[in-house]
C-alpha cells in the first residue's frame, strides 16, 4: 500500500507546483490575467480553403497584445516577475526581476482598437465591406477575447487608366504602362498599389523628375461594379510645387578626388581643371586617378537628361574601383537663374595608397616535418595612376624533420599581381 501512497503524493505535489509557477494565485485581486485571442470567421461568399487560411493569417496578425509565455498550462516568466518585488534592492532580486515577463491584464486590452485593426489588415487584403465584432470569455481569474469577422471574397484588380493633370508627367508614364504590377483579374493588395507608385517614382526619376515624390501620386479606387472588381484611376495631387513637375538636365558636373567629411557641403580650392566638358578640382599633377581613366566610371554628364539610374551607376562603379572609401554625388539649382538645370558635384575621398600586412605561424606535416611560415602582403593602390591595383604576395617557409635524417627544407613563393 505504501507505494500507491507514495504516487499520490507525488501528483499532487506535482499539481500544486504546477498550479503556483502559473502565477495565477499571486495576481492582483482585481484583475484579469489576459490569456489570448481566437479568430472566427464567418464567410458570405465561396472561398476556397487556401484563400481562407491566407485571411485567417492576415486577420491574427492585426491580434494585439500578445498573452504571457505559457509551457504545459505554466507561465514560469509570469511567475518569477510576481514573486519579487516591483524595485527589488537585492542583486538576486533583480536578476529574477529581470528574467520574469510582466503580467498581460485584460484592463490593458482594447478589443475595441484590435478589431479595427483586423478590418484595416482586411480592408488592404481586398475585403473592403467586413466587420469584426467581440466578445470577452471570462473564466475564474483569467479571460480571452474571442473576436468574430464578418468577411466576404476579396475583391479582383481590374482596368488601370492615367487621368493626369500633367501631360508630360503622363506620357512619361504611359510609356512604362506595359510594366506595370496591377494586373487585371489578380487579387487585390493594397502592397502592390504601394509597389506600383515606387516604380513610377523610378520612371520619373530615370526621366529628369528630380524632385518628384512618390507621395504625389493617388490611386483613386471605383468599386460599384457588381462582380467584385475594383478599377483604378491614376491622378496627381494638387497644388504639386512647381520643382516637382519639371524635368531637369545637368549643367555642369564638378569632380573632386581628394574630398574630405570635415569640408561639408562646400567644395573649396580655386585650382580647377577643365577636361571633356567635367570641371575637375585641383590641377592635373593633383589629380589622384587621371581624369580619361576616371571619367570611365562616371555616367552623370553635362546636358543629359538628369537619371536616377546612371547616378546611381556612377555610385558603383566609382566605389568598384578599390581606390576610394567614400563616394557620392550631390546635385544642387543650377545658380545661372535658368529653371530646369543641376549642378553635380562628384565627391571622393581616397582610401591610403598603401597597404601592408604580415602574417606568420607554425605549420606541422603528417611527414613530421615542422616549421615556422610567413605571408608578406603590399597592396599598391593606383600604382600608375590609372586606378590599377598592384597586389605584391611574397611567401616562405622553413621546414625540420623532427625525428630521422632527412634534409631541412626551405621554400618561398613571389606573387605579384596587378
Amino acid at each position: 500500500m505504501k507505494q500507491p501512497v507514495r504516487y499520490l503524493v507525488l501528483i499532487i505535489l506535482s499539481c500544486w507546483l504546477l498550479s503556483a509557477c502559473s502565477g495565477i494565485r499571486l495576481l492582483a485581486p482585481e484583475e484579469k490575467l489576459y490569456t489570448g485571442a481566437e479568430i472566427n470567421l464567418v464567410n458570405s461568399g465561396d472561398l476556397d480553403k487556401k484563400e481562407k487560411r491566407v485571411i485567417e493569417k492576415v486577420a491574427q496578425s492585426g491580434i494585439r497584445p500578445e498573452p504571457n509565455k505559457s509551457y504545459l498550462g505554466m507561465r514560469p516568466q509570469l511567475w518569477l516577475n510576481l514573486i519579487t518585488a516591483d524595485d527589488p534592492k537585492t542583486w538576486l532580486g533583480k536578476w529574477i526581476r529581470k528574467r520574469g515577463e510582466a503580467p498581460v491584464y485584460l484592463s490593458g486590452v482594447k478589443p475595441g482598437v484590435t478589431a479595427g485593426y483586423i478590418d484595416t489588415r482586411l480592408f488592404n487584403l481586398g475585403i473592403f465591406n467586413g466587420t469584426t465584432t467581440y466578445e470577452v470569455v471570462e473564466k475564474g481569474n483569467t479571460a480571452k477575447v474571442r473576436y468574430t469577422s464578418s468577411i466576404h471574397k476579396p475583391y479582383l484588380q481590374g482596368e488601370l487608366t492615367y487621368a493626369l493633370s500633367n501631360d508630360s508627367i503622363e506620357k512619361a508614364l504611359l510609356s512604362e504602362k506595359e510594366n506595370t504590377l496591377i494586373k487585371s483579374g489578380k487579387d487585390y493588395d493594397l502592397e502592390v498599389l504601394r509597389s506600383e507608385r515606387i516604380r513610377l517614382d523610378d520612371v520619373l526619376k530615370n526621366k529628369g523628375y528630380f524632385y518628384f515624390n512618390p507621395d504625389y501620386l493617388l490611386f483613386k479606387a471605383d468599386t460599384s461594379t457588381a462582380d467584385h472588381v475594383v478599377s483604378f484611376q491614376l491622378t496627381l495631387k494638387d497644388s504639386l510645387p512647381v520643382n516637382a513637375l519639371t524635368a531637369y538636365r545637368i549643367n555642369q558636373v564638378l569632380i573632386d578626388q581628394d574630398y574630405t567629411l570635415s569640408e561639408g557641403d562646400a567644395v573649396t580650392g580655386n585650382d580647377t581643371l577643365h577636361y571633356r566638358n567635367y570641371i575637375l578640382r585641383g590641377s592635373w599633377p593633383d589629380q589622384y586617378i587621371r581624369p580619361r581613366v576616371l571619367l570611365k566610371s562616371v555616367f552623370i554628364r553635362k546636358g543629359d537628361i538628369y537619371s536616377r539610374q546612371n547616378h546611381y551607376k556612377t555610385l558603383n562603379r566609382l566605389m568598384s574601383m578599390g581606390n576610394f572609401k567614400f563616394v557620392q554625388v550631390k546635385f544642387s539649382d543650377s545658380e545661372t537663374g535658368a529653371p530646369g538645370l543641376l549642378n553635380a558635384n562628384v565627391l571622393m575621398t581616397t582610401v591610403p595608397r598603401k597597404t601592408f600586412r604580415a602574417e606568420m605561424d607554425l605549420v606541422s606535416k603528417s611527414n613530421n616535418f615542422a616549421g615556422p611560415r610567413f605571408n608578406l602582403n603590399l597592396l599598391n593602390r593606383n600604382t600608375f595612376k590609372g586606378g590599377e591595383l598592384l597586389n605584391l604576395n611574397l611567401a616562405g617557409s622553413y621546414e625540420a624533420q623532427l625525428n630521422g635524417n632527412s634534409t631541412n627544407i626551405f621554400s618561398y613563393s613571389f606573387n605579384p599581381q596587378l
